[in-house]
Parts: structure tokens; C-alpha cells; sequence
């Protein structure tokens, strides 16, 4: 299942977004300022901050009384750092600001809004270690002891006019993918020696640098020595990929997929199974690619997978099985044994039909197209779910069903309808599906 790291949908998703873990940010300066935290960036290192919750573009982290953040200041035009902090404090806490060794603040901080900026007289160091620190706490509505919350935290410079990306080594700023001058004069400039190229992260079917990347491999005449590896969600792929691909030596396809029709059209909305299963029907068929299905068996899935365990077989789709362990609310562990032994059962079942399928295939005189990897990782999850706590997990069965509630709402869906199997089972396990949202402060209607 994918999370906002890479998945540019979830990452731009309002609601789905802010249940999934926050992804690292190649940042760039806007107007002089850079964001470096709570929200981490690349290039920098956190220390003693909890969690990162957002709500809508704002984002907040609780700290542990002393957090820090580590980067390079290799910036000669740093000038100086803002912090705002969390309203929700005692009046006159004692908050203590550093900038590496020198203290920039010291003293009772108001309750209420707060924030200072602080000027940067030492910038000539190699790294800027910003420090916060303040004793612990009750916040309001907790039981838990926490350190001061931090809003925001800015670098701001002098020269607005440098370039525009955090840790960039180019004078525009971008990704190094997007710069062709590096591309063609430096990463590309002698394919002799190249064997393989693995594209990962987003959806690089969409990415118009990966099919530049493609077209100069091509024009270069170095492609049919050259093994394309490629992970994708199996919805996009047009004619023109197509074409450029069928002029490498090979192309393996990792093609993410978490359910089979209605299940897969439930866990991957706005996907349509009926799109996957074309673009997976193509891919198959196209001479010089290797395809094998990803599936993640987790909470909303881990009763239906052998649907989609069944499709591969009768397709002759190899797959691939992982069993989610993070975040813990999506994990099919939330569920008391009893559920996870339907699930087991279930997929021994599907081994034995499989098992069935490649006899008849080899008394027929068929080559056994069924990988018996395939059916290992089958059994292999099987065992695992019979494996661990026998008992419900209640607080992550209440934020599984409150993310799940969160996104219905957003996008219309209801997982009664969307995954039947899961709510009656656990409505038979004496754990009656609950309306309660957590993002959304109106309830759902009462079905």
C-alpha cells in the first residue's frame, strides 16, 4: 500500500494525505525563507521531535523538552532563523533557543502566539544546529508530559536571488532529474558500460524526464543493451511508452496492485479495475517485459487477496507478497486471531487450487507457468497471520476505522459497500464497526 513518500496522489490527497507518514522534501526557498521544520526536508536531521501532524497546510510537532535540527550551512547568504511555537503552552514557560553553541533566547515565553527571529552572526560554520528546549508539560485535553510544540522553524538569507532549491547543486534549483545539461553531458554521457536503469518513485510512466531518459538511450544506440526496471500503480502506459520500450533489451514491470475488481477499485480510488487489467493484459503481451504483481496484504485486503492471488494464476501473472507492518492501524495484526485464521484459511485454500491448476497444466504438457515462489509467499503470510497477539488491538481498530470513515467521506465511498467481508467478519467478532471520524467533525449517517 503506498504512503505519500511515493504516491504523488495520496501526497496531494487533502484527507488521505494527512493519515500517512510525511514524506521528505527536496524544499525550495520561497521569497528568502526556507521551511525546515517540524516538517522534515532532506539534507537536514531531526532530534527529539514526536510525531508531525498537519492540519490543512499547517503543520505542528510536540518535542520531548530538548529537539534539534541539523543541516549543512554551506549558504554563505544565511542571515537569520525564525521559530514560532505552539499556542497551547502554560503562561511563562521557560523556552531556550541556540543556534550551535550560542544561546539566542532564554526566558518565560506567553501563552498564546509566539514567534521571534533570530540573527545569524556565526553563518561561516560548516553545519547549524538549532536547538529548542523547555520542560515538560500537560497539554490541554492530554495526559501526556510533552516539551514545547514548534509550529515553524525558517532559515531566511540576504541574497533572494540564489538558487531556489534547499541542497541543490544547480543554479536553477531543480531536481537533478530535471536538469537536462546534467542528464545528457553527465549522467548519460557514455552508456557504454550501462546494463540497467531502475526508475522508482512516482508514477514514471508519467514522468516526461523518464521517457527523455529513454529517447536519448535510444538515440545513442546503447538501449537493446540496457534492462529497464520500473515500479507502477498499472494505470497509465500509452502508445508512445510502448514503442519507446520495445527498443531495450528487457523491461521488468513492478505493477502495485492491493485488490482484485471492487476491492482494488475500494483501496486505490479514483483507480478502475477494468483500466489496470487492460494496461497488465498489454505489458504481458509485449515481447521483452517480465511483469510481477506487488500486492500488500493489510487490513482492508487480507480477506479478499486470494481473488487476486486467483487472477494472477489463471493470467499466468507472477506475484510478488508483502504483509504491512506500518503504520500499525493499517496492519491485518489490529485483528483478533480469529479473523486472521479466515484469512489463512483461505489462502491455503487458494494453494491447493493452484497446486490443482499446474497438475492439469503439466498433464496437459503445459510449461509450468505458475512460479512455486509465488505459492511459498502465499503459505508463508498464511503462517504469519495465525502468528502474534490472539487479541483485538482496540486503539488501532478505532484509528483504522476513523481514517477509514475520514477518507469514505471524502470520496463518497462506504467500506460496507466497498469491503463487506471485512465488516460482517468483524461485526460476527463482536467488534461492531464504529461512525466515528477523526478530520471530519460530522459524523457519518447511521446505515
Amino acid at each position: 500500500m503506498c504512503n505519500s513518500t511515493y504516491s504523488s496522489g495520496i501526497a496531494q490527497d487533502p484527507v488521505h494525505s494527512r493519515w500517512q507518514p510525511l514524506p521528505l522534501l527536496a524544499t525550495p526557498w520561497k521569497n528568502g525563507e526556507l521551511s525546515i521544520g517540524p516538517r522534515p526536508i532532506l539534507g537536514a536531521a531531526y532530534s527529539g521531535f514526536q510525531e508531525v501532524r498537519s492540519a490543512g497546510k499547517t503543520f505542528t510537532a510536540w518535542t520531548n523538552g530538548n529537539a534539534s535540527i541539523r543541516l549543512g550551512a554551506s549558504e554563505s547568504s544565511l542571515a537569520s532563523f525564525s521559530v514560532r511555537l505552539n499556542p497551547d503552552r502554560p503562561d511563562g514557560l521557560n523556552v531556550s533557543i541556540k543556534a550551535n553553541t550560542r544561546t539566542v533566547f532564554s526566558g518565560p515565553v506567553p501563552k498564546g502566539d509566539w514567534e521571534q527571529r533570530f540573527d545569524l552572526f556565526d553563518n561561516d560554520q560548516e553545519e547549524l544546529i538549532i536547538t529548542v528546549e523547555s520542560p515538560l508539560f500537560k497539554p490541554t485535553g492530554s495526559d501526556e508530559r510533552v516539551g514545547v510544540g514548534i509550529d515553524e522553524i525558517k532559515l531566511i538569507r540576504q541574497n533572494t536571488s540564489a538558487k531556489e532549491m534547499f541542497n541543490s547543486r544547480f543554479e536553477t534549483g531543480v531536481h537533478w532529474f530535471q536538469e537536462p545539461a546534467f542528464r545528457q553531458e553527465e549522467l548519460l554521457a557514455d552508456p557504454s558500460s550501462l546494463q540497467m536503469i531502475n526508475f522508482i518513485g512516482g508514477e514514471p510512466l508519467l514522468i516526461k524526464e523518464v521517457r527523455d531518459v529513454m529517447k536519448r538511450l535510444i538515440d545513442l544506440g546503447a538501449a537493446s543493451k540496457i534492462m529497464l526496471v520500473l515500479t507502477t500503480n498499472g494505470t497509465c502506459g500509452d502508445d508512445e511508452w510502448f514503442s519507446l520500450a520495445k527498443e531495450f533489451k528487457g523491461v521488468y514491470m513492478a505493477v502495485s496492485v492491493d485488490g482484485y475488481e471492487a476491492i482494488n477499485d475500494y483501496i486505490r480510488f479514483p483507480s478502475k479495475w477494468a483500466q489496470i487489467a487492460d494496461k497488465l493484459s498489454r505489458l504481458a503481451s509485449q515481447a521483452n517485459c517480465v511483469l510481477d504483481l506487488n500486492a500488500t496484504v493489510q487490513a482492508y485486503n487480507v480477506l479478499n487477496i486470494v481473488d487476486l492471488l486467483d487472477y494472477c494464476d489463471r493470467n499466468s501473472y507472477s506475484y510478488r507478497l508483502t504483509l504491512l507492518q506500518t503504520p500499525r492501524h493499517l496492519s491485518p495484526f489490529i485483528f483478533p486471531i480469529e479473523i486472521r485464521r479466515i484469512a489463512a484459511t483461505r489462502l491455503r485454500e487458494y494453494v491447493d487450487r493452484s497446486t490443482q491448476r499446474l497438475l492439469m497444466r503439466e498433464l496437459g504438457g503445459l510449461v509450468e507457468p505458475l512460479r512455486t515462489d509465488c505459492r511459498d509467499a502465499a503459505l508463508a503470510v498464511a503462517n504469519a497471520l495465525e502468528g502474534g497477539s490472539t487479541e483485538a488491538d482496540l486503539p488501532e481498530l478505532k484509528r483504522f476505522m476513523q481514517m477509514t470513515n475520514d477518507l469514505d467521506r471524502s470520496r463518497g465511498q462506504d467500506i460496507r459497500q466497498g469491503v463487506p467481508d471485512l465488516v460482517q467478519a468483524m461485526d460476527e467478532h463482536g467488534i461492531s464497526w464504529s461512525d466515528e471520524t477523526l478530520f471530519f467533525a460530522t459524523k457519518l449517517k447511521a446505515h
